[in-house]
């Protein structure tokens, strides 16, 4: 059976391809996929074992069956964290208002990109109480 493969991330950028063709045996499963990947593109593989698949835009397990015709997307893990320091607890109770400029100064470091940050609030209400 014929299985059109779409590579994101990571994975388009090892294999060199966005989309390819597979030929599986009638009945295998996402883990042969995984196996022929690998085979087929060696840089790829250290990074398929954390990779998820999803067959026809529905992600699905490792042993789900694939189909003549599926469309398989191997999507990698988002990206983040690579180079960072070693963690550790950055926690605090404070009765001063934190500063932001405190907290990138936490976490920066070479091998990081961006940071998020979300501020909110107690609300005097919820669900009408």
């Amino acid at each position: 059976m014929r299985i059109r493969v779409l590579f994101f991330a990571i994975l388009r950028e090892r294999a060199g391809l966005d989309e390819e063709a597979i030929e599986l045996a009638e009945g295998a499963d996402l883990r042969a996929l995984r196996a022929a990947l690998e085979a087929a593109h060696p840089s790829i593989a250290p990074h398929l074992g954390r990779a998820r698949f999803a067959i026809n835009e529905e992600l699905a397990p490792l042993d789900a069956r694939l189909a003549d015709g599926d469309v398989v997307a191997a999507i990698p893990p988002v990206a983040g964290g690579a180079g960072a320091p070693p963690a550790e607890a950055r926690v605090a109770i404070r009765d001063e208002a934190l500063s932001y400029d405190e907290v990138i100064a936490l976490v920066r470091h070479p091998g990081a990109g961006a940071l998020a940050t979300f501020v909110g609030w107690v609300r005097d209400h919820n669900d009408g109480r």
